[in-house]
This record gives structure tokens, sequence and C-alpha cells, in this order.
């Protein structure tokens, strides 16, 4: 059995906007979270569990890393970034603690070419204080297999935003092969009813 923990970033509302053109970040991640949870479970051997289990959840990232991770394969953070109005791109940020490049760089490159914008690839970002612990708090000790955050493009570029506040069943058909293929997962056969 696969344990998978999806961890919609930031929290409910329009504290956690943080610059989104087209609708609130916190908010769009937990909608995606459930999206992509849906289609994970159709497949076998898989048990996909949420961080945030309704939208005013919003644990502190210590919490979600150290206590909830436990015991899980993949530990994956679901975000958008922000910048400047006309910057595109997607980008993943990998634990520099326990590296996972081959399904970080397939998530990044299917998701930057799903949104036909840049793809500013995989990156491991140090702590400012602690020599090879990772500068997010998310991946910082975390206590899953493995663990990383996905940016799916910029909430500051209109573009972007659309993209990611409408497109959440096909983004997440498409992550959720990837993740399925990286851990070996088959779609589960359809029941057939014979007796009719």
């Amino acid at each position: 059995m696969i344990k998978i923990l999806l961890s919609a970033g930031h929290g409910a509302g329009k504290e956690h906007n943080r610059g989104r053109v087209c609708s609130n970040e916190g908010d769009n991640n937990y909608n995606y979270s459930l999206a992509l949870q849906k289609e994970l479970l159709k497949y076998d051997g898989v048990q996909v569990d949420l961080v945030r289990k309704k939208n005013t959840d919003n644990p502190s990232n210590t919490y979600r890393a150290q206590t909830m991770a436990r015991g899980y394969d993949l530990y994956l953070s679901l975000h958008s970034n922000g910048g400047s109005f006309d910057v595109r791109g997607t980008e993943v940020f990998d634990s520099l603690e326990k590296p996972n490049k081959k399904l970080a760089q397939n998530l990044c490159d299917a998701t930057a070419n799903y949104f036909k914008h840049r793809n500013r690839g995989v990156k491991y970002r140090e702590s400012k204080t602690t020599k090879d612990k990772n500068y997010y708090g998310e991946l910082r000790d975390n206590k899953a297999k493995s663990a990383m955050i996905i940016e799916h493009g910029f909430h500051t570029n209109r573009q972007d935003c659309l993209i990611f506040r409408d497109k959440h069943e096909d983004i997440a058909k498409l992550q959720a092969k990837i993740i399925a293929d990286f851990y070996g997962l088959k779609l589960k056969t359809p029941h057939i009813d014979y007796s009719k």
C-alpha cells in the first residue's frame, strides 16, 4: 500500500489571497487537493489523505511536516507561485534531505507542458541557518519518505491563474498518472455485475 498525503498550501479566505488575480490561493489549493485525491483513488493499492480535511483547516508547516507526514511514502504540497504579473511557469521544490529527483522532474515537466508555459525546473533550497536542511518549513525534517512542493504556475499572472482555477480535473488526471506510474500503481478494474 502506497500512502500519499496531499497538503493544500495555506488556509481559507482573503487573508490567503497572496496576490492571486482570479481567486484566493488557499481556497484554490484546497479545491485542487480534492480533485487530485479523487483521481489518485482511482488506482489500486493507494491510500490518499489530506492535510486540510476542510477548507478552514490550516495547521502549521512544522506540524504538517513533522507530525502529519509521518508514515507516508509521498508528501505533496500543492501551491501556486507569486511574482510580477507577466511571469509564468511551473517549478517543483524537492527535498534536499530526501531527494526524489525523478518524480519531481516528471511532475514538473508534465505540468509545465499542460500549462504551455516555462518549465522552471526542479529546485533545492537550503536553509539559511542550518546546512543540509530544507529552507521551506513543509520540507524541513519532513517525516515522509519523499516530500516536495509543486508550484502550479503564477497566481499573479491571469493566464496561469485561470488555468489552475478552471482545469482542476485535467491537471489532477495528469498528475495522478505521473504519480501512479512512478509507484507502479494500476487503475482499478471496473466492477461488472454479471447477475443482470
